[in-house]
């Protein structure tokens, strides 16, 4: 399947938005109109990329943060409609053409067997789970953190640039300090 990566332009707006809205929950998400403020205007480190099918065609889109060690997927969602033609696969084949710098993503742990499915999909393109703890933090203020589990695609991702690439995040992304008071992951995850 042929599917292209573009930067994303408000052009395609109604469809990133109606697909970002339907496929994360708000704990998962930023506010809408704090994500769409972000894809019309990308802060630092910031790449927001929409993907076109062989006619052009909006069928999903990738949120990425390049950082110096690795490269963070924020959100990654493919249109429901469009599900199961091997269009995430494409993406993620895409995007690993175009990246020489490790992949890194966060993942519900297995509780649930669409948890179960998004990892053994993404460990079918080259990521593994990362044995290190991990919580993201809210995406606003007052908000819970939430225990997730980290996957890596990478040949070299020393322990040393994952806790960069995660301070980056923590600072980037979340805007929160990487020592901030959180709660302690669980261990038996």
């Amino acid at each position: 399947m042929h599917i292209q990566l573009v930067p994303y332009t408000s052009q395609y707006q109604p469809e990133a938005l109606r697909l970002y809205e339907f496929s994360f929950p708000l704990a998962e998400r930023r506010d809408s109109a704090q994500w769409l403020a972000y894809c019309d205007n990308p802060p630092a480190h910031f790449c927001p990329l929409v993907a076109l099918d062989a006619q052009g065609q909006f069928v999903g889109f990738i949120t990425l943060w390049q950082f110096h060690a690795a490269i963070y997927v924020e959100h990654f969602a493919v249109d429901s409609s469009r599900r199961g033609e091997g269009i995430g696969s494409a993406i993620l084949q895409a995007l690993s053409s175009r990246n020489s710098l490790p992949l890194l993503l966060e993942v519900e742990p297995p509780l649930t067997s669409e948890a179960v499915r998004r990892i053994a999909f993404y460990e079918r393109h080259g990521f593994s789970l990362l044995s290190r703890p991990y919580q993201q933090p809210p995406y606003a203020a007052g908000g819970e953190w939430i225990t997730l589990l980290l996957m890596a695609k990478a040949i070299d991702l020393s322990s040393e640039a994952l806790e960069e690439t995660i301070a980056d995040i923590y600072r980037h992304v979340y805007h929160c300090s990487p020592s901030s008071s959180h709660p302690s992951p669980s261990p038996s995850l």
